[in-house]
């Protein structure tokens, strides 16, 4: 009696033992994360009998594939609440305002759930996500287009409001997933809606909030790779947006009306939101700069200029438009100074690039065509100046494209090449003009310094070749003037460019030393190459034996000084 007793109790104790085994598998499956968990080897009960064999363990990917299949179904069932929400609101059940706001605060209610899954793992907590962005498009879409009860500007604070949640619960919870799903599934959404409804604006505005949340985790150090989706889409509307605009004076049917304000007002949140974000990460981060800021910062300054040139031209916001485009090019200016002290060229050069973008943009604005040469000379100077005194090419690169746009605006580059072309002489203003921009190249070419690496040679090469353009261009007008058309005056022209190219090796020979201006010598290779040119052209084709004769002696004199110049410059080199 007593023997079989025991044994009940025996293999009532082993029932027990695989229940509760079976029980804990169970939950294991149910909650892969618990496996690994330090206690769970000491929750077995201990066995003062024989070890009972296990049942099989479960593979780590089976566990995880019904993980994933259990947050599938609730999704489903999510999605089943939402419908049931939309069927009570079309039933009459519920109003119509009240059903909205209860299925947008249901589709937030799912993204909040997401954030607090952190133990299911990722898929768990995107499939959530991914469920509260389909309940929200689908609420938004029905309300907005294809019934079209909800106003575009309420859609676009929805979508805001959505937004600001969907990043809140990521960030707090440092879930890269819901943040990606969340700027995806908005930007997608407004896209959409920028292109049905017609009202440009309010999603442009939100295109922009979707912007600045991606660069503000940017600049914390968060998501830097989710920035490109939002910049490139607000790219595309704000671009449309001021396209449409320009077409003509009415917008196109269907269009709600909106005026230059706001075209202006978009694309100069558009330029500040990168400028400041790239200056934050930049200065504050110490970060070098990126490909994406520096092509995307482009794209927004280029944006703003064109849109203002052509939407806006002559108006009060264009004017406007300028006065912040000096300031923001003064920002950048003194924003590049910096890096060029601190030894980040990098951030130098792009930084610099857009200050010299912003500042030819605004100078035709602020400016009329005669004070705008004079303003463009000035800045040639100055940049020549303090590039030389920060010792940074970026700057001083900036020189020789604001003289040349003085030089062109004044008509000196066109002049001189007609002078050497035709041998005319133009008359005193234009020749006033023309030895005013000579004397002021030559100033600003004075300010370069002397150097001897080629790379740091490169503005004093580009300001040499436009003085000795304009110095042959005036010495073509003396000829002209001296001689009329006399067919002397054709092999002049071709000694006189002889001369330039002499005279250029010559003087960057009377250098401290013979590498202190490369450039000088460099620039007489050209000459001697345009006036072979002229040689072929026009005293060889036109048949004029005396001319072909004397330019060819001249020619061919000018190119012995210029050997034995070169040879001379090279004697030191080759002692040492």
């Amino acid at each position: 009696m007593n023997t079989s007793a025991l044994a009940k109790a025996g293999s009532l104790e082993h029932v027990l033992y695989r229940l509760h085994e079976l029980e804990r598998r169970v939950s294991r499956l149910e909650s892969p994360d618990e496996s690994h968990h330090p206690d769970s080897r000491t929750a077995e009960p201990a066995r003062s009998d024989s070890v009972q064999p296990a049942l099989p363990a479960t593979p780590l990917h089976a566990a995880g594939i019904g993980s994933i299949f259990g947050s599938v179904a609730k999704a489903v069932l999510g999605l089943a609440g939402a419908y049931l929400l939309r069927a009570g609101s079309e039933a009459g059940w519920l109003p119509h305002t009240a059903g909205v706001l209860t299925g947008f605060a249901y589709s937030l209610a799912w993204i909040v759930v997401a954030g607090r899954l952190k133990r299911r793992g990722h898929a768990t907590s995107t499939i959530f996500t991914v469920t509260s962005s389909t309940i929200f498009l689908g609420l938004v879409w029905e309300n907005a287009v294809r019934s079209p009860l909800l106003q575009p500007r309420i859609a676009a604070l929805l979508i805001v409001v959505y937004l600001a949640t969907g990043y809140l619960v990521a960030w707090l919870h440092d879930r890269c997933e819901i943040a990606a799903v969340t700027v995806a599934s908005t930007t997608a959404l407004s896209l959409v809606l920028f292109v049905t409804t017609h009202h440009l604006i309010p999603f442009n505005i939100s295109l922009l909030c979707i912007a600045a949340a991606s660069e503000f985790a940017a600049c914390r150090g968060r998501w830097s790779g989710q920035r490109w989706m939002a910049a490139l889409v607000a790219d595309f509307a704000i671009f449309t947006t001021a396209w449409i605009f320009s077409e003509s004076a009415t917008l196109p049917e269907g269009y709600v009306p909106f005026g230059h304000a706001s075209v202006f007002a978009v694309q100069l949140a558009l330029v500040l939101v990168y400028l400041v974000s790239t200056g934050y990460r930049t200065l504050c981060a110490q970060r070098t700069i990126t490909v994406f800021e520096i092509g995307q910062n482009i794209v927004g300054i280029g944006l703003f200029i064109l849109g203002q040139f052509v939407v806006a031209p002559g108006s009060s916001s264009q004017f406007l438009g300028a006065v912040i485009w000096v300031v923001l090019a003064l920002g950048s200016c003194a924003v590049a100074i910096g890096f060029g002290r601190k030894g980040a060229p990098r951030n130098s050069w792009a930084f610099s690039a857009f200050a010299l973008a912003f500042l030819i943009a605004a100078t035709p604005v602020l400016f009329p065509p005669n004070t705008r040469v004079f303003a463009w000379y000035v800045l040639g100077v100055g940049a020549a100046w303090l590039g030389k005194h920060e010792k940074q090419m970026n700057l001083q690169l900036q020189a020789p494209v604001y003289l040349f746009g003085a030089a062109f605006g004044c008509g000196l580059i066109q002049i001189s090449g007609q002078s050497l072309t035709n041998l005319i002489v133009p008359d005193a203003d234009h020749l006033t003009a023309m030895l005013i921009s000579t004397a002021a190249i030559a100033l600003a070419y004075t300010l370069f310094g002397s150097g001897s690496a080629p790379k740091e040679r490169i503005p004093a090469f580009s300001c040499t070749a436009l003085l000795v353009w304009s110095i042959v261009g005036l010495g073509a007008i003396a000829i002209k003037a001296v001689f009329g058309h006399l067919p002397i005056a054709t092999s002049l022209r071709v000694g006189l460019i002889c001369m330039a190219a002499i005279g250029s090796a010559s003087w960057g020979m009377l250098s401290r030393s013979y590498a202190d201006r490369p450039e000088c010598v460099w620039i007489s290779f050209p000459l001697m190459l345009y006036g072979a040119f002229w040689i072929v052209v026009d005293d060889l084709a036109g048949g004029r034996p005396a001319a072909a004769s004397l330019s060819l002696l001249l020619y061919g004199g000018a190119l012995w000084l210029l050997t034995r110049i070169l040879r001379q410059r090279n004697r030191p080199a080759a002692s040492q």
